[in-house]
């Protein structure tokens, strides 16, 4: 998905783009006009404002006006509201939002994290990003991970597959894999706990998000008759491929 305030920028044959419904570039309606097949995400910057996404960063709405806008946009009948953030910010945003009870399944997130290597969406098995109070950032459904694609100054992101659909259900296809769990008592002074991951045939560790965060959970993996959680240590871990975060 692409998206700048200068439109000429932007790729003619795009199928996704992103744009502003207020602040100083509402370029949402002329994105609409000129890419009339094309998947537009609009934002708002503002949080009085309705919008596809709110779009939370310095000078724009904060992360505790987050939950007013999220409910007020499901009031309106849009599913999954989009929240944009700094990745450092993403587990803010999160804890307004459980606090106000609202889920993780119940919104879309939109990271923004510049890498300066290939894209990427943010999550602990993805780009191991550790947060100012020393959390790794949870999956994301998208991610903005450049401003200069294409060679132009050009915002580009990586989106999920049901990024502009309902989550796709938990699917279940091999027998041999079970589900784990790093023990907490092993994990080494200063580094995050992993989390909690599928342990496949192949001996290799496949992440999946914490329990509150998304469908794609330990506990749908259970319901789904996938077997476990078994406990392994840090060091086990490590050994099968994990990654050491950075100390936090």
């Amino acid at each position: 998905m692409y998206d700048s305030v200068d439109l000429s920028t932007l790729p003619a044959n795009g199928k996704y783009f992103a744009g502003y419904v207020d602040g100083a570039w509402p370029t949402a309606p002329t994105l609409r006009a000129r890419f009339p097949g094309a998947h537009i995400l609009s934002i708002a910057v503002f949080p009085d404002d309705d919008a596809d996404c709110l779009d939370i960063e310095a000078g724009d709405a904060t992360p505790q006006q987050a939950p007013a806008w999220v409910r007020r946009q499901q009031a309106r009948g849009i599913s999954r509201p989009v929240l944009y953030c700094s990745a450092s910010v993403v587990n803010q945003v999160l804890g307004n939002l459980a606090a106000a009870g609202i889920s993780r399944s119940e919104v879309r997130l939109w990271s923004a994290h510049y890498t300066g290597t290939s894209g990427h969406i943010c999550g602990p098995g993805t780009c191991m990003y550790i947060d100012p109070a020393g959390r790794p950032v949870p999956p994301c459904d998208g991610t903005q991970w450049t401003s200069r694609a294409l060679g132009r100054n050009l915002d580009e992101s990586l989106l999920c597959d049901d990024f502009f659909g309902a989550p796709a259900p938990v699917q279940v296809e091999d027998d041999d894999m079970i589900l784990v769990t790093v023990d907490k008592a092993s994990v080494p002074v200063g580094k995050p706990w992993p989390g909690d991951f599928l342990l496949f045939g192949d001996g290799t560790l496949g992440h999946i998000t914490p329990a509150t965060a998304s469908v794609n959970n330990m506990t749908s993996y259970q319901q789904a008759g996938v077997k476990g959680p078994v406990t392994i240590t840090y060091q086990e871990y490590l050994a099968r491929g994990g990654n050491a975060a950075p100390a936090a």
